[in-house]
């Protein structure tokens, strides 16, 4: 999936490239080019090290224990709304799809990997429940 701001930087840079810019000679140029090459040399420095998905340790962990007992990813997880937020910032950073829905009692569902997450707003913000399967 191709992310909007990925197309709309890739219009900028090429219209850049073909001279878009201004007009302003070889020179101009060059320094205009430069500078897109250095924005992404520090983007990709910047990019490469964001590795702390420190907003949904808690859900993997929760999910890592339940994949070692029951050898496979759990149905659903309960969790607060401070967690529910942190997951949704988490698909938007970077560039996830958002899949919600709503379950047969009306709470909020967001898929999480293999997993769906039930917004629990009457429990504690920062809860993580115990993960369960449908059956």
């Amino acid at each position: 999936m191709i992310a909007r701001r990925d197309v709309m930087g890739a219009g900028l840079v090429s219209s850049l490239l073909a001279g878009g810019a201004g007009g302003g000679g070889q020179a101009a140029d060059r320094a205009g080019l430069d500078e897109i090459a250095t924005a992404i040399r520090d983007w990709r420095k910047d990019y490469g090290t964001q590795q702390d998905f420190h907003e949904i340790a808690g859900i993997r962990q929760r999910m890592t224990e339940f994949l070692r007992q029951q050898m496979k990813y759990p149905d659903f997880l309960d969790i607060g709304t401070d967690v529910w937020n942190a997951v949704y910032d988490w698909h938007v950073r970077n560039v996830q799809p958002i899949v919600l829905n709503r379950d047969m009692q009306g709470r909020y569902t967001l898929q999480f990997m293999a997993t769906t997450l039930v917004l629990r707003p009457d429990l504690v913000p920062n809860y993580v429940g115990a993960p369960y399967d449908s059956r």
